[in-house]
């Protein structure tokens, strides 16, 4: 089976969350539009659990008080795309795979997801961790193909119809 990484599902949940505090449409609109992106490559991670995942990430930012919500959620996307889960930098792309290469089983989760985020938020709050640069995009990436082009895409009224 096809299933997504845990990395591209945190991308997902994050930037579904930052769409909807910078933008304004309902957070619905946002996460549809993700599990249409990764339905294309992997087994269906359906909006709601994407939804549901957003929803916990901006739940946490209010309950600790971040002020920089819309900074925290974009270098979340910039740690979880450039590292893996120990501080290695993601290799992108070998010989014979790529980091955007499906598992084999569903590990992704929700759970795992508010894991790697509030280590990072307290990471930051630490100083052992860092804020993306500001002009960062994940599109802008290399060998990062279909999902830089997926979290370039706009979302608006129409393209919900």
């Amino acid at each position: 089976m096809n299933f997504c990484p845990q990395w591209i599902f945190d991308i997902a949940s994050a930037n579904t969350a930052l769409d909807f505090i910078s933008r304004d449409l309902e957070l619905d609109a946002y996460a549809k539009k993700y599990e249409r992106g990764l339905g294309e490559h992997y087994e269906v991670v359906s909006y709601s659990l994407i939804s549901e995942g957003a929803e916990e990430l901006l739940r946490f930012l209010a309950e600790i008080g971040e002020d920089g919500a819309a900074e925290c959620l974009h270098s979340f996307i910039y740690k979880r795309t450039k590292f893996e889960s120990k501080g290695k930098p993601r290799k992108m792309k070998s010989l014979l795979s790529t980091a955007l290469d499906p598992d084999r089983e569903p590990n992704y989760s929700v759970d795992q997801t508010m894991r790697n985020f509030r280590s990072f938020v307290f990471g930051l709050r630490a100083k052992t961790e860092f804020f993306a640069p500001e002009s960062w995009k994940l599109a802008d990436e290399e060998n990062i193909d279909w999902l830089g082009e997926l979290v370039a895409e706009e979302v608006s009224l129409f393209s919900l119809l």
